[in-house]
């Protein structure tokens, strides 16, 4: 059963790139809402502890994913509900959670699909906040949750909207996303290409900009995604690995370099054996091409994991490689501060792929300010 948000509330859920929020059902009770992309999903399905944490000296509530230990996931948020009266410096609605023995916990992906509606049990914790609030401790922390969601009945979604203009097929040739599909081995990939389209899809205007899967007269695959713009192509491939195994990761990240330096090679050589006429008359008279490897970070050390890559390849060959989660930060973020987003989005990434390259360094990008707009680089 699918939870039934006032328009206000799920207005401002629908707003979140990523994110948070905390509000109130008919009978006044508290409702946690995460939204993220399939990553951080899958983990919060499976049961990886969510915690509540608050500083003493600081406005914002601040929710951790613990999908990794070493490093966590977290997201700030505010503006829920007016100040609480006993503690005007912190939200009536996050003292009521902190109250609370239970809550509705309600799990969103990137395109508003509530993949879980679940009743979480918890202690009531006031009185140990009454005590953290009287003493010196800057930090209050409580565990929300570490239960898996695996067990509930995720919901089917048919998509008029993406199937219209993604002729009537969503991912892996579905014309519905079902949560559940994307569990099994072998499938996982799929959920983070449907999330990545799905954000792409904010950005770009599919098939006119967008192109996805792609391929070639013979049948072979171009690509994952084409971006034409303004005579720039963007060519990008997403990998997603669950395992903590290296040599997996590695197996994937060469294989997406390998795919776009053929996919480039046929750019620059062969365009005429692209099957979709649009994408042949963007590849006739481009004036630049990028190269991106779409990945998820799941707390693994990049500086480590990317080490095998760096010295398998010249640094000409490889693309600009950045996270999911942090390519949905930074549009998002140019979308708001910037009129003509979609160039800019495609002009900064072709700048910092252009300085490094000078440089005859890897470019791995997994952090991102929203306070400055500022790209954090893996070193």
């Amino acid at each position: 059963m699918l939870h039934d948000y006032e328009k206000k509330t799920f207005e401002r859920i629908q707003t979140l790139p990523q994110g948070f929020y905390l509000s109130y059902d008919n009978d006044g009770n508290v409702v946690l809402s995460i939204k993220a992309v399939a990553g951080v999903v899958t983990s919060i399905v499976k049961g990886c502890p969510i915690t509540l944490y608050l500083i003493k000296d600081e406005k914002l509530t601040t929710l951790y994913i613990i999908d990794n230990p070493q490093m966590p996931l977290y997201f700030k948020g505010m503006d829920f509900t007016d100040k609480h009266t006993e503690f005007p410096n912190f939200e009536e609605v996050v003292i009521e959670l902190i109250k609370a023995e239970s809550f509705t916990l309600v799990l969103l992906n990137e395109a508003n699909y509530q993949i879980a509606n679940s009743k979480i049990n918890k202690a009531n914790s006031i009185n140990i906040f009454k005590k953290w609030h009287a003493d010196s401790e800057q930090v209050f922390e409580i565990t929300l949750s570490n239960t898996s969601l695996k067990t509930e009945n995720m919901p089917m979604y048919i998509d008029s909207f993406q199937n219209k203009i993604w002729d009537n097929k969503l991912i892996h040739n579905k014309a519905y996303f079902k949560f559940d599909e994307y569990t099994i081995d072998g499938k996982h990939g799929y959920h983070q290409e449907f999330s990545f389209r799905n954000i792409l899809s904010i950005y770009y205007e599919p098939n006119k900009e967008l192109f996805h899967s792609i391929k070639k007269s013979n049948g072979e695959e171009f690509t994952d995604f084409v971006l034409i713009y303004e005579r720039a192509v963007v060519l990008i491939e997403s990998k997603y690995t669950i395992s903590s195994k290296q040599t997996m990761f590695n197996k994937a990240i060469s294989k997406a370099v390998k795919q776009l330096a053929n996919a480039e090679k046929t750019a620059i050589e062969k365009p005429d054996s692209i099957a979709y006429s649009k994408v042949r008359q963007g590849l006739a008279n481009f004036e630049v091409l990028l190269k991106i490897c779409i990945f998820y970070d799941d707390g693994r050390d990049l500086s480590n994991s990317f080490k095998n890559i760096s010295t398998s390849f010249t640094p000409e060959t490889l693309p600009l490689f950045i996270s999911i989660d942090i390519f949905y930060q930074f549009a998002s973020y140019l979308q708001i501060h910037n009129e003509n987003y979609k160039y800019y989005i495609i002009k900064n990434l072709l700048r910092i792929r252009a300085e490094y390259s000078k440089k005859n360094q890897i470019i791995i990008i997994n952090g991102f300010n929203i306070n400055t707009g500022v790209i954090e680089l893996v070193k």
